[in-house]
């Protein structure tokens, strides 16, 4: 149960990020360079902390990871100028929706092996993301400001790929935002420091410190506890929080575009953790032809995880409805589905 609250814990401070960057440059007026500025050294001097607390070295081979510092400010400026226009939601969506074409885009590059429905999962997202961006009368995301979001976002997956393997991600962390500060404060130069507010002051030094820091701090703790396919369904469901996030704090309107743009999000998702997430589960082949009138639940000690048998109800127990069921028979669609479950219930494992 500890486990399960830290993480959701986690995704709520990384989808805050959004929140209190929308806060502090939109409702405070504090300009999009300085509050970026104030973040990373806020982070910086939380992760430096938390390093040599536990006897390491922050400044460390720092300057070796100048990649990182630097995609990391590219991130941290395009997000912050982002936010000056976009709401809290909507930001979050453009920035995961368009990182899931950008991760997948890298794999295809790298010449990986793409199974077929993650082909699908990023036709979903693209559309997902097109939806939300197409121009109407009503209603017209400005482009430079789109721009700015998808440019943080291209900072953000170059970060993740360059600390791919890291063999301490806390340390790397760390020596990246402290690299970063003195790439960030060059911009200065060309800000203007007269906007700062101390609403602002308090928003940026919560989203370094707090929300960044000590997030990224205790996801690299509980990270080694998790699957890797849970770990990354968790993640994405940052954008989902922040839409909520704006909408209760911010006062922001739930649209029905946004709303569209989420479900194809979502199926995209679905399709691009599908290869992941079968690797948790036995082989396909496990999976036997079954009644839909029989109740089907997860058994830890079965080698198939769905297994057709009666049972009494038990709080670890998770049931499924006749579609769901259906999908399990052998139904294309329901195959997605089915995976979800089954992640689903390796939490419930971490629950118990």
């Amino acid at each position: 149960m500890r486990l399960f609250f830290l993480v959701a814990l986690i995704m709520c401070a990384f989808a805050a990020n959004s929140i209190l960057t929308r806060v502090g440059v939109a409702h405070y007026g504090m300009d999009a360079v300085s509050f970026a500025a104030l973040r990373v050294a806020a982070g910086a001097v939380m992760l430096a902390a938390l390093v040599m607390a536990r006897g390491g070295a922050p400044f460390h081979g720092v300057l070796a990871r100048w990649r990182g510092a630097l995609a990391l400010a590219v991130y941290m400026l395009g997000f912050s100028w982002a936010y000056l226009t976009l709401g809290a939601g909507l930001g979050a969506l453009i920035l995961f929706g368009s990182l899931q074409i950008m991760m997948f885009g890298w794999a295809v590059w790298r010449g990986q092996a793409i199974p077929r429905m993650r082909w699908v999962g990023a036709f979903f997202a693209m559309v997902g993301l097109v939806v939300l961006l197409w121009p109407t009368e009503r209603f017209a995301v400005p482009i430079v400001v789109t721009l700015l979001m998808i440019t943080a976002t291209i900072g953000w997956a170059t970060y993740t790929i360059l600390g791919q393997g890291a063999k301490d991600p806390l340390l790397a962390t760390t020596g990246n935002f402290i690299l970063c500060l003195p790439i960030v404060a060059l911009a200065l130069l060309g800000g203007s420091m007269s906007a700062v507010s101390a609403g602002g002051v308090i928003a940026a030094t919560l989203a370094g410190a707090v929300t960044s820091g000590l997030g990224y701090a205790l996801w690299y703790r509980v990270l080694p506890q998790l699957p890797t396919t849970v770990a990354a369904v968790a993640q994405l469901s940052v954008p989902v929080i922040a839409v909520v996030g704006g909408v209760l704090f911010l006062s922001e309107e739930l649209t029905m575009r946004m709303a569209a743009q989420g479900s194809w999000y979502w199926a995209g998702l679905r399709c691009l953790t599908y290869d992941g997430l079968q690797r948790i589960v036995s082989n396909r082949a496990d999976f036997t032809p079954c009644d839909r009138r029989q109740t089907i639940r997860f058994d830890p000690q079965s080698p198939n995880l769905i297994a057709r048998r009666p049972f009494a109800p038990r709080h670890n127990a998770l049931w499924v409805n006749p579609i769901v069921v259906d999908l399990a028979c052998g139904n294309l669609a329901a195959k997605v589905d089915i995976r979800l479950v089954e992640i689903t219930m390796r939490v419930v494992e971490f629950v118990d």
